[in-house]
């Protein structure tokens, strides 16, 4: 199914209802996918055939430390707050299949990523419209994990994301980087985002640390020149 739905598609950040559209979360400049990428597909470990109309929003969680989210629970295209969407997603991550494609001369990378109906890709664009929210209003989505703090006060700056849908199955989410650090960190972040499509919570659980030679690159953007755990 990945094959095929791969024939037709491009990718970036935001969404727009019914027919396929962009909606830019930040200006991001234009792009040419030079040199030569290299490619990841993966899909979660459970079966991805189970409908994931359903959503189970029982759970009513607010917080993960991130600040500002009053504001951003209403970010989202679903106007589910943020807890609700990221525990939903945490229950049913086996429902997505992604191509992930790095562009190193563009420091750039590009997800394509399929969900089984429009209803429960919308809960994945929402927790991402509600990070981003996160984000520009100086909030950190985990702050007791190494790599999140640096991502926050990265991304926020150096970090340019689009959403477009594809179709009602289909989104393709571009992150472009302004320089090396921003670059190395998007990357990092995708290797989670990765471990969170295959064990879902299991992922969010880990202490994700950030190696010595990236600290190096990102200290003089940082507003430590270290980080630790």
């Amino acid at each position: 199914m990945l094959t095929r739905a791969m024939a037709v598609l491009v990718i970036a950040l935001v969404v727009v209802g019914g027919t396929a559209g962009v909606v830019i979360v930040k200006h991001m400049k234009q792009m040419h996918q030079e040199g030569t990428p290299s490619v990841e597909r993966g899909v979660g470990q459970k079966s991805a055939n189970e409908s994931g109309k359903g959503r189970d929003m029982s759970r009513s969680h607010t917080g993960f430390g991130m600040g500002a989210n009053k504001t951003c629970n209403n970010a989202g295209l679903n106007k589910e707050n943020i807890g609700r969407n990221i525990n939903w997603l945490f229950e049913h991550h086996e429902l997505f299949h992604y191509n992930l494609t790095v562009y190193p001369k563009n420091k750039t990378i590009v997800w394509i990523i399929l969900g089984p109906n429009r209803t429960a890709l919308e809960t994945l664009v929402s927790h991402i419209m509600q990070m981003e929210c996160v984000l520009e209003h100086g909030g950190t989505p985990r702050p007791q994990d190494p790599l999140f703090v640096v991502d926050a006060q990265i991304s926020s700056k150096y970090v340019h994301t689009k959403i477009e849908w594809i179709n009602d199955t289909t989104i393709r989410v571009v992150k472009k980087a302004d320089n090396e650090c921003a670059f190395e960190v998007i990357k990092l972040h995708a290797e989670v985002v990765k471990g969170f499509f295959d064990s879902g919570r299991i992922e969010a659980q880990k202490t994700h640390e950030i190696p010595e030679s990236i600290q190096q690159i990102c200290a003089p953007y940082l507003n430590t020149t270290t980080v630790t755990s």
